[in-house]
């Protein structure tokens, strides 16, 4: 797939949002997500430079999420799928997974097209290769 600006605008508006909704505000478990959230870029094979100017756009001004949801909705099955992978990832980076964390990405995943049952594969992936994750109700 073709990583481009939009791609990366949009890679980086879900997940730092979904960054927001499950890190309650704690800026240690931020450093550690964001740090994260450059892994996944780096992986998808993204310009560095243009994902840390977009990250702290980002954080000055908020993208709306459903605008950025609905935008994503109508692309293409991989682009939909590698963002929701990397929003679950974001989601569990902490080792914790709350029940305000599954509502937040089953409400995601409806969002731009994305199967609940796909999501929950996601979860159970990253829980199986974790090893041990908290579950929090």
């Amino acid at each position: 797939m073709e990583r481009d600006d939009k791609f990366l605008r949009d890679f980086v508006a879900l997940t730092i949002t979904t960054m927001t909704v499950v890190t309650a505000n704690d800026s240690d478990t931020e450093i550690k997500e964001v740090q994260l959230i450059r892994q996944m870029a780096i992986k998808l094979g993204q310009d560095l430079q243009t994902f840390d100017r977009m990250v702290r756009e980002e954080f000055e001004s908020q993208s709306d999420l459903r605008e950025v949801a609905e935008r994503v909705s109508k692309e293409n099955e991989e682009y939909r799928t590698e963002i929701m992978k990397a929003c679950t990832a974001v989601a569990l980076a902490d080792g914790v997974v709350t029940r305000k964390e599954v509502e937040f990405l089953m409400a995601l995943a409806d969002a731009i097209g994305i199967e609940t049952t796909q999501v929950v594969m996601m979860l159970l992936r990253l829980v199986q290769a974790e090893g041990r994750v908290k579950i929090e109700d």
